[in-house]
């Protein structure tokens, strides 16, 4: 696991994912703050935030199949420019299109996140030896809090799953 967080490459994917997220959670806030502005109701602030995380998540499959059909390894790298570009422009033009210009940045996030995932998966199935859903899981929460699982002893260096004894659980 310590292989896995000194690598640069996978390192840099952990935190432009953490970068993406952070500027997807400034939705909330931007909309609060234009909503006296635009006259927006805590209605209209809610059916916003869900036109904007339902594009992101409907447009995510999208951009998963361009990334497994074409080589976009620039997406990644690509997405976190496209969201602070959209978000500044939406924060300084005409008030009118905050509201669309935000919505328009939440594609880098679709771009991202689907990207990304193949990205970290990669890296870590190289850098871990096949345990590629770990390595995307660690790209997601990269605290070493995140690496432990109660109940679960680590493995030996060379050993596997089916190599562990089993422990008796019926007591008898």
């Amino acid at each position: 696991m310590i292989r896995l967080i000194r690598d640069s490459y996978f390192l840099a994917v952990s935190l432009n994912h953490f970068a993406v997220d952070l500027l997807n959670s400034q939705l909330g806030i931007l909309v609060v703050f234009l909503a006296p502005v635009l006259g927006l109701a805590n209605s209209d602030i809610g059916l916003i935030v869900l036109i904007y995380t339902s594009v992101g998540s409907l447009t995510q499959p999208i951009f998963g199949w361009l990334a497994d059909r074409y080589s976009t390894r620039w997406l990644s790298g690509a997405s976190l420019i496209w969201i602070a570009l959209w978000i500044s422009i939406a924060v300084s033009t005409n008030i009118q299109w905050s509201i669309p210009l935000l919505i328009v940045s939440t594609l880098g996030s679709a771009g991202f996140h689907a990207a990304g995932t193949e990205r970290a998966t990669e890296r870590g199935s190289i850098i871990m030896l096949g345990r590629a859903a770990t390595a995307a899981a660690r790209a997601a929460t990269p605290s070493p809090a995140g690496s432990k699982v109660p109940g679960r002893r680590p493995r030996r260096p060379g050993t596997t799953a089916s190599s562990r004894p089993c422990s008796n659980t019926t007591g008898t």
